[in-house]
């Protein structure tokens, strides 16, 4: 019974804290590019400067990061003293110019392409439902008969509103 007992604890145990050390777990982040690490630290610092915490980590794990890329690891290190000397305008802009950024601009890269498109130089062609109809007009003795139709659901329509009142 005792055995029982503790198997059935520690498999709550496990169970418990299992999930746990999925967000203990900071490997992953190694393999994050450090340019993608600074612009999230300089979008949390201009966004939520109180996480004091994410920028603190997003700080370290630039650091850390094995794809260095496109960022100057000296200032991101002298970022990381001005941050832990509290100093979050400071921590900003040594982090944008750790990536390259013009300070005080948006990080994002926008698209190279123009963000609409061209205007169309020939009429779009017609969906693929009404290719499908045919383009045949109505007329001659079926325009007049589908007239008649509409005009007897219409006259039913009122009877039938009439006898409701």
């Amino acid at each position: 019974m005792r055995l029982r007992t503790a198997s059935l604890a520690l498999i709550t145990g496990l169970l418990a804290l299992g999930p746990a050390a999925v967000a203990f777990a900071h490997g992953a982040e190694k393999n994050v590019p450090a340019k993608t690490l600074v612009e999230e630290a300089i979008a949390i610092i201009r966004t939520q400067p109180d996480q004091m915490d994410a920028i603190a980590d997003k700080i370290k794990d630039a650091l850390d990061s094995n794809d260095a890329e496109g960022v100057n690891l000296d200032l991101v290190s002298q970022a990381q003293t001005a941050f832990q000397g509290g100093d979050l305008g400071r921590t900003e802009l040594l982090l944008e110019q750790a990536i390259g950024s013009t300070p005080g601009q948006p990080v994002v890269s926008p698209n190279s392409g123009p963000r609409t498109p061209p205007p169309p130089t020939s009429p779009p062609s017609a969906p693929a439902h009404l290719r499908a109809a045919g383009s045949s007009p109505i007329g001659g003795g079926e325009g007049v008969a589908l007239l008649a139709v509409a005009a007897g659901l219409a006259l039913i329509g009122l009877v039938v509103v009439r006898g409701f009142r």
